[in-house]
Protein backbone atom coordinates (compact mmCIF):
# COMPACT_ATOMS: atom_id res chain seq x y z
CA UNK A 1 0.00 0.00 0.00
CA UNK A 2 2.47 2.33 1.39
CA UNK A 3 5.80 0.85 0.90
CA UNK A 4 8.05 3.41 1.20
CA UNK A 5 7.18 4.72 4.46
CA UNK A 6 9.15 2.27 6.64
CA UNK A 7 11.86 1.52 3.99
CA UNK A 8 13.01 1.86 0.28
CA UNK A 9 14.46 -1.45 0.11
CA UNK A 10 13.59 -3.06 -2.52
CA UNK A 11 14.31 -6.72 -1.35
CA UNK A 12 12.17 -5.61 2.06
CA UNK A 13 9.06 -4.30 -0.29
CA UNK A 14 9.05 -7.19 -2.47
CA UNK A 15 8.94 -9.80 0.97
CA UNK A 16 6.85 -7.94 2.56
CA UNK A 17 4.11 -7.46 -0.46
CA UNK A 18 4.34 -10.89 -0.41
CA UNK A 19 3.46 -11.70 3.26
CA UNK A 20 1.38 -9.02 3.70
CA UNK A 21 -1.70 -10.93 3.13
CA UNK A 22 -0.83 -13.33 5.93
CA UNK A 23 0.19 -10.68 8.27
CA UNK A 24 -3.18 -8.82 7.77
CA UNK A 25 -5.28 -12.13 8.49
CA UNK A 26 -2.93 -12.77 11.63
CA UNK A 27 -3.28 -9.59 12.92
CA UNK A 28 -7.12 -9.29 11.92
CA UNK A 29 -8.23 -12.21 14.23
CA UNK A 30 -5.76 -10.81 17.07
CA UNK A 31 -8.09 -8.23 19.17
CA UNK A 32 -11.12 -10.60 18.58
CA UNK A 33 -9.73 -13.56 20.13
CA UNK A 34 -8.39 -11.22 23.04
CA UNK A 35 -11.85 -10.09 23.52
CA UNK A 36 -13.44 -13.27 23.26
CA UNK A 37 -10.70 -14.52 25.73
CA UNK A 38 -11.81 -11.84 28.32
CA UNK A 39 -15.36 -12.93 27.99
CA UNK A 40 -14.74 -16.07 28.99
CA UNK A 41 -12.21 -14.97 31.96
CA UNK A 42 -15.23 -12.42 32.69
CA UNK A 43 -17.28 -15.54 32.53
CA UNK A 44 -15.30 -17.43 34.90
CA UNK A 45 -14.66 -19.91 32.30
CA UNK A 46 -11.04 -20.24 33.18
CA UNK A 47 -10.40 -24.40 33.48
CA UNK A 48 -11.54 -24.78 29.85
CA UNK A 49 -8.87 -21.84 29.52
CA UNK A 50 -6.12 -23.19 31.11
CA UNK A 51 -7.04 -26.63 28.61
CA UNK A 52 -6.85 -24.80 25.90
CA UNK A 53 -3.80 -23.16 26.31
CA UNK A 54 -2.05 -26.27 26.94
CA UNK A 55 -3.47 -27.69 23.44
CA UNK A 56 -2.79 -24.80 21.45
CA UNK A 57 0.30 -24.75 23.59
CA UNK A 58 1.41 -28.23 22.69
CA UNK A 59 0.48 -27.82 18.91
CA UNK A 60 2.73 -24.42 19.18
CA UNK A 61 5.51 -26.69 19.69
CA UNK A 62 4.77 -28.84 17.22
CA UNK A 63 3.99 -26.10 14.64
CA UNK A 64 7.55 -24.54 15.29
CA UNK A 65 9.13 -27.44 15.51
CA UNK A 66 8.10 -28.15 12.02
CA UNK A 67 9.13 -24.60 10.84
CA UNK A 68 12.49 -25.09 12.23
CA UNK A 69 13.14 -28.40 9.98
CA UNK A 70 12.11 -26.19 7.17
CA UNK A 71 15.94 -24.67 7.91
CA UNK A 72 16.95 -22.54 5.24
CA UNK A 73 13.30 -22.64 3.64
CA UNK A 74 12.10 -20.75 6.19
CA UNK A 75 10.84 -17.34 5.24
CA UNK A 76 8.77 -14.64 6.95
CA UNK A 77 5.82 -16.03 5.16
CA UNK A 78 5.53 -18.68 6.81
CA UNK A 79 5.95 -17.04 10.55
CA UNK A 80 2.91 -15.01 9.10
CA UNK A 81 1.60 -18.25 8.39
CA UNK A 82 1.84 -19.61 10.93
CA UNK A 83 0.56 -16.68 13.38
CA UNK A 84 -3.17 -16.53 11.15
CA UNK A 85 -3.52 -20.08 11.55
CA UNK A 86 -2.43 -19.74 15.11
CA UNK A 87 -4.73 -17.01 15.73
CA UNK A 88 -7.58 -18.41 13.66
CA UNK A 89 -7.41 -21.73 16.08
CA UNK A 90 -7.80 -19.97 19.03
CA UNK A 91 -10.94 -17.93 17.49
CA UNK A 92 -12.70 -20.74 16.29
CA UNK A 93 -12.45 -22.79 19.91
CA UNK A 94 -12.92 -19.35 21.81
CA UNK A 95 -15.86 -18.54 19.12
CA UNK A 96 -16.90 -22.43 19.90
CA UNK A 97 -16.58 -22.26 23.90
CA UNK A 98 -18.63 -18.52 24.16
CA UNK A 99 -21.43 -19.53 22.47
CA UNK A 100 -21.78 -23.20 23.93
CA UNK A 101 -20.52 -21.97 27.37
CA UNK A 102 -23.91 -19.39 27.11
CA UNK A 103 -26.25 -21.54 25.37
CA UNK A 104 -25.34 -24.53 27.89
CA UNK A 105 -25.34 -22.33 31.17
CA UNK A 106 -28.64 -20.46 30.01
CA UNK A 107 -30.28 -24.05 30.00
CA UNK A 108 -29.18 -25.30 33.28
CA UNK A 109 -30.60 -22.05 34.49
CA UNK A 110 -33.69 -22.46 33.00
CA UNK A 111 -34.29 -25.96 33.73
CA UNK A 112 -33.35 -25.21 37.40
CA UNK A 113 -35.98 -22.14 37.71
CA UNK A 114 -38.12 -24.61 36.08
CA UNK A 115 -37.85 -27.40 38.80
CA UNK A 116 -38.03 -24.36 41.69
CA UNK A 117 -41.06 -23.09 40.47
CA UNK A 118 -42.54 -26.92 40.21
CA UNK A 119 -43.30 -27.16 36.86
CA UNK A 120 -41.07 -29.88 35.60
Amino acid sequence: LAAGIFTTDAAVITLMRQASAWAALGLLFHPVVVGLEGCLLAKGDVNWLVSNYLITGCLSVIAVATLAALGDRLSIINLWQYLAAYQFTRFASFIWRTLYYDSDKNKKTYHQEKKIEGVM
